[in-house]
């Protein structure tokens, strides 16, 4: 017995002692966890996994944890743990893990596949060559390439994967989709059975689902014909027939070796229902906001056709009028549905079971790490304590996403800390905010047409949120450095303030001059030599009795109704104006000019939407050199200003409102702006006038039909009218003229305003209108526009609204759009036109396509910029 005893104490004291050497790890805190066999995996790659273990108490829950994460990575095939002390402290552990990583896909193989290429059909799958085999992934990627053939109109297709060992190397696995194509489905025929309220046209109409025709190829869909399904019932719930049910849809196969094609006939069974009107609605439990303040919000009216879904968007309405208000904790139920049979009518009743208000917590920014998380707390207007109102949080969430700071903005509104109370996590992605350009581009100069360019900027400058831009230009004929800053909230919130600096040299060529003789004064209003601006016939033209070819001087002074009634141009505009100018009568100068301006605004936000107000003062430095024994200026500004400086200084005031939804592309709302700029007068400088710029824009998306999850085709008519006019100073300094604009006249631009004709100059009036249909392609990068443009330009401000086609251009095209506000190039093909005195189209020759012989030939290829 003793001896037993004996055994037994020794067999527990060993037992003792392995436990103790076996278990020394338990309860210890992971310094570190490191890794033995990487070779594909790269230990960086696992640091997100590892790193929230680090520090924690090591115990078997947590190794089991830890095992399971990494056997889910799919990267490795064994997995074993062993424990070491760390050597910087014994109280401290190091888990190591020798691994055997999973044998990695050597090669991807497509077989069956005879429509589509292997290459298209490697685009569409995720796992790539290099990776390690995951099944999970191989069987998402086979789903991939399935809806791939049910989207191209293989409506039979079938896809399967399968892994094969590399007899030549183990360490490689072959990934092998095989594909059974089928044939490519087209529908030949859509017809309808049970219905009397709609019609075949109307009803195939509202199908994305097309019969084959001449430009269509009537592929057939299953997914989105379970759209057009939807689409369908919408129609007739729109209308009153709130009970329709698509009972059916019959496809029909009629296979053709010949054409390898599956032909379908789809019969689509409708039973219509009867048609309901709209008895009304009755609220019960409301206290909070009156009866009368929830059926404000609806817009269905009784004795209407009951439309249901704008009975649905009403009932939303009054949802949103409770989550506005902090009272997202509220029962909303549509309790009871009253049919009268004798009068076609539905009323509703709405039951509310109102609860407390719901408040904020905490406001927590994530996934920020250039922008500083106070210039994202900045823009929502909302704080801890105040009511968790969800128009206030949406709003703050359109300010950060029209900042373009952001490629992804996330939010999470999980419960606090009691009930009631309620978190705000915004989790956002930063996207670059910074441009930097070096390099070289093509400049105006004839002799040397490159320039050098280097500009940096930043929308988002140390992530303070305030624009910073630098940017220097040299080119033989201009060299200019600029500079600018603007901090959104420098006075304060939504108060900017702003600084410019600038300098520049430009050689200026072509400049009309009057060096040979007859020379002009400042008081001369003649056109330049070596015409006289006496009137001449612009095309063959019986005048008493005689006929004058185009270029003929008229006999005698015209007057006015000469003028127009015969078409009448000066000498100098039907010889090219400022193009037909010979050279000799030309000339070039420098031009050196320092600017600095200043510029504040205030935005605040009403219902509408943002209202602002701005003023901005500036002040410019102007000198020119040239050789006066050889030239002499036409322009007799351009004479006083040689070889001293000019000055101008001019204040501006901005007003508007702006309700756009999405400002650097927008879908919805309208944009309303007045400046008005002062130069000289006051001011003093050397030049005097008064700018007003009144411009107003609408958009409103026409047609948005969700085609995915997250995507959907829309189109968004946008519209656009400016008027820009030049007026005379209120006052000047005795003896000056209250009207000296000097070089600021208005103008076209081909790549700005009147897109794709030649500069028109000289301008005291600019009415600029446009018309476009935006269709995104790539969301918030490209976009499909048909524009149509209508510009007048004069050269005196009290014709812009008069009668006749003198000073109008017009044009219209299509082409591509980018919306990065970086780059807001444009590239289109379009036809420009104006009208002659009697009222014709004239046709302009294009730049495409062109036929000598035809003056009206061709089209534009259009290269524009636009900010708006």
């Amino acid at each position: 017995m003793r001896k037993i005893c004996v055994v037994v104490s020794l067999f527990c004291f060993i037992s003792f002692l392995g436990a103790q050497e076996t278990d020394w790890f338990m309860g210890k805190p992971i310094a570190d966890i490191t890794f033995q066999g990487l070779s594909r995996v790269k230990k960086a790659d696992l640091e997100s996994l590892i790193t929230p273990f680090l520090g924690k108490t090591f115990n078997e829950v947590l190794l089991s944890d830890l095992k399971r994460r990494l056997y889910a990575l799919e990267q490795f095939d064994y997995v074993e743990e062993s424990f070491v002390a760390s050597p910087s402290d014994a109280q401290k552990l190091i888990v190591r893990f020798k691994v055997i990583e999973r044998p990695q896909i050597g090669e991807i193989v497509f077989k069956g596949n005879v429509n589509n290429r292997s290459a298209e059909l490697l685009s569409e799958i995720t796992l790539k060559v290099g990776q390690a085999v995951s099944k999970a992934i191989a069987a998402s990627d086979e789903a991939a390439l399935l809806k791939f053939y049910l989207k191209n109109g293989f409506s039979k297709a079938r896809v399967s994967f399968a892994v094969e060992n590399d007899e030549k190397d183990p360490s490689l696995q072959r990934l092998v989709f095989a594909i059974d194509e089928g044939f490519k489905a087209s529908v030949r025929k859509i017809s309808f059975e049970g219905i009397q309220f709609g019609n075949e046209t109307t009803l195939k109409g509202l199908m994305k689902t097309n019969e084959q025709a001449l430009f269509s190829a009537g592929l057939y869909q299953a997914e989105v014909l379970e759209l057009d399904r939807e689409g369908l019932l919408r129609y007739y719930r729109e209308n009153g027939y709130i009970d329709a049910k698509i009972v059916d849809i019959r496809v029909d196969t009629e296979s053709s070796n010949d054409d390898k094609r599956d032909y379908l006939s789809l019969v689509i069974s409708i039973e219509e229902g009867r048609r309901w009107y709209y008895g009304g609605l009755t609220i019960v439990g409301n206290q909070i906001f009156t009866t009368d303040e929830l059926l404000a919000l609806t817009r269905l009216k009784p004795g209407s056709i009951l439309n249901f879904i704008r009975f649905q968007a009403d009932y939303q309405a009054i949802t949103d009028k409770y989550y506005k208000n902090g009272y997202i904790n509220n029962e909303m139920r549509l309790v009871n549905e009253n049919r009268d049979e004798s009068s076609s009518t539905i009323s509703f009743t709405i039951s509310i079971i109102e609860k407390g208000r719901a408040y904020l917590e905490n406001i927590i920014v994530r996934g920020n790490t250039k922008t500083k998380s106070d210039v994202i707390l900045r823009e929502i207007p909302i704080e801890p304590g105040d009511v968790f109102s969800s128009s206030r949080i949406s709003e703050g969430f359109l300010n950060l996403t029209n900042k373009r700071f952001f490629s992804n903005i996330v939010p999470e509104t999980p419960a606090g800390s009691a009930p009631g109370l309620y978190d705000l996590i915004i989790n956002v992605a930063e996207q670059n905010t910074t441009d930097v350009r070096l390099g070289f581009t093509i400049s105006g100069s004839s002799d040397f047409p490159l320039a050098g360019i280097f500009k940096w900027s930043d929308t988002n400058f140390l992530g303070l949120g305030q624009e910073f831009s630098l940017d220097l230009s040299v080119a033989e004929q201009e060299q200019r450095v600029s500079f600018s800053y603007v901090d959104p909230w420098l006075f304060g919130p939504r108060w900017s303030g702003g600084l410019s600096l600038g300098f520049s040299r430009n050689l200026v060529k072509n400049v009309l001059q009057d060096m040979v003789a007859p020379f002009f004064d400042s008081s001369d209003d003649r056109v330049p030599d070596p015409y006289t601006g006496a009137y001449v016939f612009s095309k063959l033209t019986t005048y008493n009795g005689l006929d004058y070819a185009a270029g003929d001087p008229f006999p005698g002074n015209p007057s006015a109704a000469d003028i127009l009634l015969y078409s009448l141009q000066t000498d100098y505009i039907y010889n090219g104006g400022a193009q037909g100018i010979p050279s000799e009568y030309t000339m070039e100068y420098v031009n050196w000019d320092i600017s600095l301006g200043l510029n504040s605004s205030i935005r605040r936000r009403i219902d509408p939407g943002w209202v602002f107000f701005g003023f901005g003062l500036s002040f410019s430095l102007n000198l020119v050199e040239y050789d006066e024994q050889k030239y002499r200026p036409l322009a007799p500004e351009t004479r006083a200003n040689l070889n001293q400086f000019k000055f101008e200084n001019r204040l501006g005031f901005t007003a508007g409102l702006d309700a756009r939804d999405i400002v650097f592309d927008p879908a919805n709302g309208y944009f309303v702006e007045q400046k008005i700029n002062l130069t000289g007068g006051l001011l003093l400088g050397d030049r005097h006038f008064i700018r007003t710029d009144t411009n107003l824009q609408a958009y409103i998306t026409l047609w948005n039909a969700p085609t995915g999850d997250d995507t959907s085709f829309k189109t968004v008519l946008a519209l656009n009218s400016s008027l820009s006019v030049l007026f005379p100073q209120f006052w000047a300094a005795e003896g000056q003229d209250t009207f000296q604009v000097g070089k600021n006249f208005l103008y076209t631009s081909p790549m700005i305003i009147g897109r794709g004709w030649p500069s028109r100059t000289n301008g005291q009036a600019l009415f600029n209108n446009w018309i476009e249909l935006r269709t995104p392609i790539v969301p918030q990068l490209l976009s499909f526009d048909i524009f149509f443009d209508i510009v007048r330009l004069t050269e005196s401000r009290d014709t812009i609204f008069s009668a006749g086609s003198q000073g109008w251009i017009f044009g219209f095209g299509a082409g591509l759009r980018l919306t990065i506000p970086s780059l807001p190039l444009r590239l289109y093909l379009g036809k420009r036109f104006d009208f002659d005195n009697d009222g014709n189209i004239q046709w302009q020759k294009g730049n495409i396509g062109a036929v000598d012989s035809d003056p009206t030939s061709g089209l534009d290829l259009m290269i524009t910029f636009s900010f708006f």
